[in-house]
């Protein structure tokens, strides 16, 4: 901040009642922070709904997608959230839309009421059946990469996909744990032509479930980031949980599992897994009784 402005504020604030100096250095923290959005991805959330995620390196003063039916013209508002698992970590913020027209062209921008993306596109399922192609995979990272990950832009860019799988091991960011949070960012630059435009479902992989370097462990154990970096339909289809959802494409029921943990009240490895009854553990019952109809 130079000192003409310092001086201009200065003068500015000596004219302002105290209630609305208040509300004036809000504004000044507000665009002194650093709120440039960045690693924007969508993932489907549930029939005719869609979740818009990003980051930012500061908390913003909320969370909102501007959207519509045309690139000019974005007259709907969602609100969401942010959370942040660590100093260095920035802020990860997710924003559900609902109640989208299915097989329809949307717009949208994302970010705060101070700052605000470029506006980006995607396409809703269609609700009747259909054709469509999906680019299904695991393991990624930004390792040996770069042809991968180019030839996906440039068929994105062809319109060849209408879905996105990736079964884990995603940035693998914690072979990098000294630049954890950096190979995370590396990765979403690299793939956001893809994951801003078309739904991006993942599941974790070994290589989400923490950060291996001193300082960073404690708060990324359990697959803190995978959690709050990703925002699957899990509450959508009954499990309230990213590790554990599922969802309609088409003719295909999808129904995505992690393999490395436990889900919430899940039965003890000795237990007569298929045959748990409601009154002996009612949560895993639940869980169970999930995946049966889901399948």
């Amino acid at each position: 901040m130079n000192k003409t402005f310092f001086f201009f504020c200065i003068n500015i604030l000596l004219m302002l009642r105290v209630s609305s100096l208040i509300v004036f250095f809000s504004f000044l923290l507000q665009i002194q922070a650093d709120q440039s959005v960045q690693n924007i991805h969508i993932a489907l959330a549930g029939k005719n709904g869609m979740t818009i995620s990003w980051l930012t390196n500061d908390p913003t003063e909320d969370s909102i997608v501007l959207y519509g039916l045309q690139s000019d013209d974005l007259f709907m508002k969602s609100i969401g959230n942010q959370t942040s698992y660590g100093s260095n970590a920035g802020w990860n913020h997710n924003v559900v839309i609902t109640n989208l027209i299915p097989n329809t062209r949307y717009f949208y921008s994302c970010g705060s009421s101070y700052h605000i993306s470029s506006i980006y596109e995607f396409v809703t399922i269609s609700n009747e059946p259909f054709s469509g192609t999906i680019a299904a995979y695991g393991d990624m990272g930004i390792d040996n990469s770069e042809n991968t990950m180019n030839q996906l832009i440039n068929r994105t860019n062809n319109g060849d996909f209408d879905l996105f799988l990736h079964m884990g091991d995603i940035s693998y960011a914690n072979d990098h744990s000294q630049q954890y949070e950096e190979t995370w960012n590396e990765w979403f630059t690299d793939m956001e032509p893809v994951t801003s435009t078309i739904p991006y479902m993942v599941v974790p992989g070994n290589h989400e479930s923490v950060c291996k370097a001193f300082g960073c462990f404690e708060e990324t154990t359990n697959f803190t980031t995978y959690k709050q970096k990703f925002r699957m339909p899990g509450f959508e289809s009954g499990t309230n949980s990213s590790m554990f959802y599922s969802f309609d494409f088409g003719y295909i029921h999808f129904i995505g599992i992690s393999t490395e943990s436990g889900y919430p009240g899940a039965p003890p490895l000795e237990s007569d897994f298929p045959y748990i009854r409601e009154e002996d553990d009612e949560e895993s019952y639940f869980q169970v009784n999930w995946l049966k109809e889901g399948l």
